[in-house]
């Protein structure tokens, strides 16, 4: 006893180190707050809502999940959180191995969480997953804990895995009746007792589903068996592979290898108890740990979420600098750069700071479709103005997450701009029964109360002045631009995308149309990339340019300079691109000659949100 003792506290002290070194890490590189802000769970304190999810096995363990995750919104919530999970997890895993063997296991105890760090890089992993599997525990735990007769541990099997397979679905119900069966193979039962055993087992992973989907559940068939998480539109692509289901089924590994272990006489308590052996273990848990994440690690994916999550959050000046810093291409992050921009007064000076490779389709989100690209198409169609086309991306986003925060937030503004106060009242409603809506409805209840106070707020008051009288049938954004811009000359968003629109399709000359009413939106100079587009006109059309439009001479200067570069190198275009880069990179000469994809061809092509976990 005096050496199990030891070894709890020796264990204990470098497993504690071991979670703060995980807890460093979830906080400055994992960011577990972009998986509730990816997949916006819906929550509301509502009994309707809540009793929805218990039609359906799995249900209940999905609507904790829910709950969970709307404290994980916030980076310091979710931090803890995701900690907290692989704590229990840990513990409750070391619980079981202790009473199963007598012996302590922390260290082997942390793999699963180390699987759970793995797969919490990809933010499209399901977390009903870890509250399903921690379900699964707990019961696993109770029936060894309850120790009595076979026939009461045959009964509270089949009681506990009924409830398992009603609170986690089909898939975690196989992982429960395969540790209950290792229970009695591993237990010293006579043999008859054990075949009986993996009977009825077998039995009842059998004929539970199929009574229950017979009598209860209208569900599809695939959801009979394996079922281990539900799918929705973000999960459609999700693979589960080989790490998932170590996770999902490491504890009946672990009780294998460490039987087997044991058996073998591989493990020395009093070896195990040396300070040396600790660290080393430990050490190589850690190092273990940092492969395997790194090997999982996708910096594209996570800028992506991130640079979306500052754009919602309206942190203008991160989602810029988290855009230009991603390591590859992605539309989902060009519309997101192009709105911040916009935000903060830079569309027509830095738009290129970030590669536009697909021209003219990267100035309206709505031109590929997929699940979360309606959030943005709405707060794209509200900063032009164009309230009810924001409505409807408002309400498809609704369809596609129901009751999530994102979408019900963006549609407040949207019912008050158009006076459907009444709508925006009942959606304050809905978010006052969600968690963390206080400071939102706080915000716009007056406006419900007293709906004079609409006209008095600028940004309601300008968006009416912006606002279309008629929607126009037509989904062609040249159409809508130009539609704006008659209903408002003052509206400069819409000039600056209707002028962008044209330079992205390299059509100057209607561009040199619309620049001649710059002093309607510019009162001090044009924005340098007009200046230098009104150059490659000039160039063209054999216009002076300077004369009309005021120019820079650092416009003029730069324009000499890569003209130059192109001459030096005329059959060479590929070589003029390279050495043009570093300075033009981001400027509309670069764009027009080497960028633009009506030279280039460049099709859109989105990359499958697919786990490969």
């Amino acid at each position: 006893m005096k050496i199990i003792s030891k070894l709890k506290n020796v264990n204990f002290l470098y497993s504690f180190l071991f979670f703060i070194i995980s807890f460093i890490y979830i906080v400055f590189s994992l960011k577990p707050h972009l998986l509730a802000h990816l997949q916006q769970p819906p929550f509301i304190f509502d009994g309707k809502f809540i009793c929805s999810f218990f039609t359906k096995p799995q249900g209940i363990s999905i609507l904790l999940s829910y709950f969970i995750l709307q404290f994980m919104y916030s980076p310091a919530g979710a931090a803890v959180i995701l900690l907290f999970c692989g704590i229990i997890l840990t513990v409750i895993t070391n619980e079981i191995l202790g009473l199963l063997f007598n012996k302590n296991f922390l260290y082997i105890s942390l793999i699963p969480y180390v699987f759970l760090l793995g797969l919490m890089e990809k933010y499209f992993f399901p977390f009903e997953t870890i509250t399903s599997l921690l379900i699964v525990l707990l019961f696993f735990y109770i029936f060894i804990k309850i120790k009595g007769k076979y026939i009461i541990q045959i009964t509270l099997a089949i009681i506990l895995g009924v409830l398992t397979y009603y609170l986690t679905g089909s898939g975690f119900y196989l992982v429960f009746l395969t540790l209950v069966l290792l229970v009695f193979l591993i237990s010293e039962i006579d043999l008859p007792k054990k075949i009986i055993s993996i009977i009825t087992i077998v039995l009842l992973y059998w004929i539970v589903p199929l009574i229950t989907f017979k009598y209860l559940f209208a569900l599809p068939p695939k959801e009979k068996y394996l079922l281990f998480f539900q799918e929705r539109p973000l999960f459609i692509s999700y693979n589960p592979k080989i790490f998932f289901y170590l996770f999902v089924f490491s504890l009946p590994i672990l009780i294998i290898l460490t039987k087997l272990i044991i058996q073998s006489k591989l493990l020395d308590l009093n070896k195990l108890v040396s300070k040396k052996v600790a660290i080393i273990s430990i050490f190589l848990i850690i190092v273990f740990t940092g492969i395997f994440v790194k090997v999982n690690y996708d910096s594209q994916h996570q800028k992506v979420i991130l640079c979306d999550y500052y754009t919602y959050k309206g942190d203008w000046e991160r989602a810029m600098q988290t855009a230009i810093g991603s390591p590859e291409y992605d539309y989902k992050t060009n519309v997101n750069f192009n709105r911040a921009i916009d935000h903060l007064g830079k569309f027509a000076t830095n738009f290129f700071d970030y590669p536009q490779y697909v021209g003219n389709q990267s100035l309206y989100p709505d031109f590929y479709y997929n699940a979360d690209i309606s959030f943005i198409s709405a707060d794209y169609y509200y900063d032009l103005g164009y309230i009810t086309e924001a409505k409807l991306w408002a309400y498809e986003s609704l369809i596609e997450f129901p009751y999530s925060r994102r979408a019900l937030q963006s549609l407040v503004p949207i019912h008050l701009v158009l006076g459907e106060y009444d709508a925006a009242a009942n959606i304050l409603n809905l978010l006052k029964k969600g968690i963390g809506n206080k400071d939102f409805v706080k915000k716009y209840t007056p406006y419900v109360n007293d709906t004079s106070l609409v006209e008095k707020n600028f940004e309601f008051s300008q968006k009416r002045a912006f606002m279309p009288k008629e929607k126009i049938v037509s989904k062609n954004i040249l159409e809508r631009l130009i539609h704006l811009l008659e209903t408002n000359s003052k509206n400069v968003r819409a000039y600056e995308h209707l002028q962008m629109f044209y330079l992205l399709s390299l059509n100057l000359r209607n561009f040199e149309n619309m620049i001649q009413y710059y002093n309607l939106y510019y009162t001090e100079k044009i924005p340098v990339l007009f200046e230098e587009a009104l150059m490659i006109y000039g160039t063209i059309y054999n216009k002076n340019v300077k004369d009309k439009y005021p120019v820079s001479d650092e416009t003029v200067s730069r324009f000499i300079k890569f003209s130059n570069v192109l001459k030096q190198y005329h059959d060479l275009p590929e070589m003029a691109g390279k050495e043009l880069y570093n300075e033009f990179f981001n400027s509309y000469f670069y764009y027009s000659k080497f960028t633009n994809p009506i030279i280039n061809q460049r099709k859109i092509v989105v990359a499958d949100e697919e786990n490969k976990l």
